[in-house]
């Protein structure tokens, strides 16, 4: 963590301190914690363990903490699988909606928008802390919007971050016509993308990215994810083969794609969910052929990946530490 992080993020300490009303103590129960105002979910399961890990779960937009933890699925593998799992809680926006400040937010107005980096930042300082959690296994997850979100603090954050699942969701949305320039990730970091192959939908298609009519935002897509963090980990991908035949096109045969070898042996990995939509699948079997609303289908799952979201996300995190 940088210098100036670690001062903001132990003054943020004396302020949840003072007004959390979390018992970090008691096992397997969710707490409410917060850093200032800022509300963030715990759960420190019974199998967790002193440098163990962390995962950070980011809700979608208009949706809360409460709600992301009851429905995501993610309190279930935490116990299994041992780790703190953590659900952060947006800011409301001009909209109404709670959402996240990611690459470039069209939906924040209000001024000044909110950090959710350093809102991070505090709170993996303050669970490192209190909970003794691994430097080294720290990750993050989250759908859609969420998605979004962890993509920036990867990018601004990575010295922290080992790796990132995402689910629906490229590294950023701007309006149209707007034209920024992607910043470097400071730190290689492992992804794990889910993206649901749903085509046009409220006006634009998520997948293959481009113009999205609905709200006139260009928004990344899967090649746009998948190239970015091959790029910025400096992997090898398996194929040069693209995930869509042009932005805002159209699908291409692919289902599967990754790159390997990455710089402090990261790796990115892309799963198509066939006829998925955009949605968070929680305990959902994703190998159950042809692909539906309900069962989108992917044919390279199996035990030993996973066959639901949660357990997908967990191992694949779980896997990848930093070094």
């Amino acid at each position: 963590m940088k210098k100036w992080q670690f001062m903001l993020a132990s003054l943020l300490l004396v302020t949840a301190s003072a007004s959390a009303t979390c018992n970090l103590t008691v096992r397997n129960s969710l707490q409410s914690c917060y850093i200032g105002t800022r509300l963030y979910e715990v759960l420190v399961p019974t199998l967790y363990t002193s440098n163990g890990a962390m995962l950070i779960a980011y809700h979608g937009k208009g949706d809360t903490a409460a709600n992301f933890s009851s429905t995501s699925g993610l309190i279930s593998t935490a116990k299994k699988y041992g780790y703190v799992i953590v659900f952060p809680q947006g800011e409301i926006s001009d909209d109404g909606t709670r959402t996240w400040n990611g690459y470039w937010n069209p939906f924040f107005i209000k001024t000044p928008p909110p950090d959710d980096v350093t809102f991070t930042a505090s709170i993996i300082s303050t669970l490192e802390s209190a909970l003794a959690v691994s430097p080294k296994k720290i990750f993050l997850t989250g759908f859609s919007n969420g998605g979004w979100i962890e993509h920036r603090i990867a990018i601004e954050l990575g010295t922290d971050i080992a790796a990132i699942s995402t689910m629906g969701s490229g590294p950023w949305i701007e309006p149209y016509n707007q034209h920024d320039a992607m910043p470097a990730a400071l730190t290689p970091v492992s992804v794990l993308i889910f993206f649901d192959d749903s085509g046009v939908a409220n006006g634009g298609s998520l997948y293959c990215g481009g113009l999205y009519t609905n709200d006139n935002t260009t928004r990344a897509g899967a090649d746009d994810s998948f190239n970015f963090w091959t790029a910025a980990d400096k992997a090898t991908p398996n194929t040069s083969t693209q995930l869509c035949t042009s932005e805002g096109g159209s699908p291409t045969s692919l289902s599967i794609k990754s790159s390997t070898g990455g710089l402090s042996n990261t790796v990115v990995q892309f799963y198509r969910l066939i006829g998925g939509i955009h949605k968070w699948y929680a305990a959902t079997a994703l190998n159950i052929s042809p692909g539906t609303k309900t069962y989108p289908y992917n044919p390279n799952l199996n035990s030993t990946t996973g066959t639901t979201m949660v357990d997908i996300v967990s191992k694949f995190v779980l896997a990848h530490p930093k070094p």
